[in-house]
């Protein structure tokens, strides 16, 4: 909600009427604290180094920066394993004018241990 653009104050109204309580502005910042780690950690983790298929896309988001709202690419990285469940294996962002985040992303993954993938499927543009 904070990448949206909320303040903390909205956040902890926000999470009052959909929880019962409010969330004061320490509470949110512990629970950021928290969750980025986790994040962090997902992210960090090693990748398979086999992926019978692989799927790179990609959306736009609006997101506040600076006070501005900019649009945000998230890149994603998502794979079918063995048995046929998908995971995502990684999340990028990148803002939309940045050219040099995209052919950057395909490679991520074999930096972080991937050495083959059955079929690759990348998104492009709809209309």
């Amino acid at each position: 909600m904070y990448l949206l653009g909320l303040s903390m104050r909205k956040i902890g109204d926000i999470t009052g009427m959909l929880c019962d309580f409010p969330l004061s502005s320490s509470a949110q910042s512990r629970l950021n604290k928290k969750v980025h780690g986790k994040l962090e950690e997902w992210r960090m983790r090693p990748i398979p180094p086999v992926v019978p298929y692989l799927w790179l896309d990609g959306m736009v988001m609006k997101v506040r920066v600076a006070g501005r709202y900019e649009n945000v690419s998230l890149l994603v990285a998502i794979r079918a394993n063995q048995e046929g469940y998908r995971e995502v294996l990684g999340l990028a962002p990148g803002f939309s004018g940045d050219k040099r985040s995209r052919p950057y992303f395909p490679r991520w993954p074999k930096e972080k241990g991937l050495e083959y993938v059955g079929l690759v499927s990348i998104g492009g543009k709809s209309n």
